[in-house]
């Protein structure tokens, strides 16, 4: 009875290790929400992995400017007694000019070790280009502008449950005149 009881130990031992190496096996990979983008158009890039702690290093976004981000997320899975971790860094980017580029790879280095993410083709076309502003000299605006500002304040109350919320509204009404 005793060395079938070894054997299954053994067995058990097995097992354990063999899915604690599937585990540990690090995965970075990079997604983006469009590969085919107009110019001015922003779209997302998000960087997973399924490794606690290391630093994640973005790419330079050569070609691209970072809109906003990084956004940071994490999930932990715990289903029929098996774990799973996740973490996704988001950015969102505009592109600059057109043309197919490719996004490099982003860098996560966790025990000595560096793993890197795929590598990511934007293709970037004419589409809307959106108006920039233009700087207008200082001297012209105040020469050339009236402006005049109305602000009107007020509280109420509400009762909810009991409770009373106090809410503050202003209002600013405000006309702007400008003559060439």
């Amino acid at each position: 009875m005793e060395k079938k009881i070894g054997k299954y130990h053994w067995l058990w031992a097995f097992i354990f290790l063999a899915t604690s190496l599937v585990a540990q096996e690090v995965q970075l990979t990079a997604r983006s929400s469009r590969t085919s983008v107009g110019l001015d158009e922003p779209f997302r890039v998000t960087f997973s992995c399924n490794a606690r702690g290391g630093d994640l290093i973005p790419p330079s976004f050569e070609h691209f400017s970072v809109v906003s981000g990084p956004y940071s997320s994490q999930q932990t899975q715990i289903i029929n007694g098996s774990m799973s971790f996740s973490r996704e860094l988001t950015y969102q980017l505009v592109a600059q000019e057109e043309g197919t580029f490719t996004i490099d790879p982003a860098t996560l280095k966790i025990k000595g070790k560096e793993f890197q993410s795929n590598r990511l083709t934007i293709e970037v076309k004419a589409g809307v280009r959106k108006e920039r502003s233009q700087s207008v000299p200082k001297s012209a605006l105040s020469s050339a502008m009236n402006t005049t500002t109305k602000m009107r304040s007020s509280s109420f109350y509400h009762s909810t449950n009991g409770r009373i919320t106090q809410f503050d509204l202003m209002v600013v009404l405000g006309t702007c005149n400008i003559t060439p």
